[in-house]
């Protein structure tokens, strides 16, 4: 099982993150990027590569001079993938998450439950 990290307003179902808003911030911001290229998947039964293209909402960060995985849009929300390292509150991933839900006036929290995470700028 993966857990998800989404960004999200309190009033989820009145008050949706827009994906115009979300493509203006990004627009804004010098660490974040929007993925052009395809994820590659690999079918488990006969090993053949499968493009699987990005959404318009697919956003990238900048860590060490690497292009990671970030947020994608989708219905309101923002979702990433939950990494063990998120809980090093000196996370640069970390802190840009804060950032970006500061941003959106929005909370932090995981799929595995409703609980708001309380993940506060150092």
């Amino acid at each position: 099982m993966s857990i998800e990290l989404i960004i999200e307003r309190r009033d989820r179902l009145t008050a949706p993150i827009s994906i115009e808003e979300w493509l203006q911030f990004v627009a804004t911001q010098a660490d974040l990027r929007f993925r052009t290229e395809a994820h590659i998947a690999v079918n488990p039964i006969n090993a053949s590569k499968i493009n699987v293209f990005a959404g318009d909402g697919e956003v990238e960060i900048l860590v060490k001079d690497r292009w990671l995985p970030f947020f994608r849009h989708n219905r309101g929300k923002l979702i990433t993938k939950y990494q063990e390292n998120f809980e090093d509150p000196l996370n640069e991933v970390r802190i840009k998450i804060i950032c970006v839900a500061k941003a959106m006036n929005s909370v932090i929290r995981t799929d595995a439950d409703d609980e708001i995470l309380n993940w506060k700028p150092l």
